[in-house]
This record gives C-alpha cells, structure tokens and sequence, in this order.
C-alpha cells in the first residue's frame, strides 16, 4: 500500500462504502451465519439502511491511497448518556487492504480523535468467535460482556470490548 490518509465519509461515497460494506460482512459473517442469509434481500436492506442513516448522524471516516479510493472505513457512534466513551460502531477494511496493516492504523487514528473529543474510553462490539477478538485484544481491548443480536432470522453472539483510549 502506498501512503494512506483518512477523511470524513462525504455523501458522494455511499454507493462505494455500501459495497464494500456488503462485500466485507458477507466474508466476515460466513462461518456465523447460514449460507442463505446473504440471499435473503431483508438482511441486505436492513444493513444498509442502518449504515445509511449512521453516514448522516455519526463520525464516520475512510481510508485511501492514491491506488485505492477506499481502503476501508469506520464508524464511531456516541454512548448516551456517557460523554467519556464512544463506540467504534463499524471498522471493515476491503479484502486486498486485509493484513496490511490497516487496523492498526484506524486504531491509531481512533485514539488520537478520541483524546481530541476527550473521550477516554472505547467500546467495541465483535464476534465472540470472530477474527476482530484477538485483533483487538493484541490493542489493549478487555472483553467486559457479551449479548445475542439477530441479523435476518439468525442469532449470533458479540462481545463487549473496551480499550482505554488514554495512554500514558
């Protein structure tokens, strides 16, 4: 990858992000969800109408290079009623970005925003049994919960992770 920056998602970026989006959580989602969930129009629907609205009212930025018009992209979201966290809501990278260090890089860009805001604490939903897990923990992330949430007709289970955002 060539050198990489970050900018606020604009709205002339949503038909890219949205494929990306459905192109990522297709190979993320795969050993979690029955193989017809992908073909069921409902689910795509529902996920990106989520995705659209967050594109409105969230802080949401992407990556590029000038081979690339987006790397990737993430989602913070608010906590209500706590001024000292945010959610990192959404963090999918395109496939041929995938181990190349970009994470890491959105992680990075995600702490400095946060002490900027004064944000002190992030919390990030995974999959239990997803790749995100140790990605995230290799961060400094600690698993505090867990809850079941449905995509389509299917039930899968996150956890809660939180990293502290401040370092010393």
């Amino acid at each position: 990858m060539n050198q990489i920056s970050i900018r606020p998602i604009k709205q002339a970026d949503e038909e890219q992000i949205l494929a990306l989006y459905w192109e990522t959580f297709k190979e993320a989602f795969k050993n979690h969800l029955p193989p017809d969930s992908f073909k069921d129009p409902k689910v795509k629907k529902d996920l990106f109408q989520d995705l659209k609205e967050k594109l409105k009212t969230h802080a949401c930025f992407m990556a590029y290079d000038n081979s690339c018009p987006c790397l990737g992209f993430i989602v913070l979201s608010p906590v209500p009623g706590d001024k000292t966290s945010m959610e990192l809501d959404k963090l999918y990278i395109s496939p041929q970005a995938q181990g190349k260090g970009l994470g890491k890089f959105f992680l990075n860009f995600i702490k400095e925003y946060a002490q900027k805001k004064g944000i002190s604490q992030l919390i990030i939903w995974t999959l239990e049994k997803g790749p995100g897990r140790p990605f995230y923990e290799h961060f400094g992330a600690i698993a505090t919960g867990k809850k079941g949430t449905w995509v389509g007709n299917s039930s899968i289970v996150e956890l809660i992770l939180k990293i502290n955002t401040i370092t010393s």
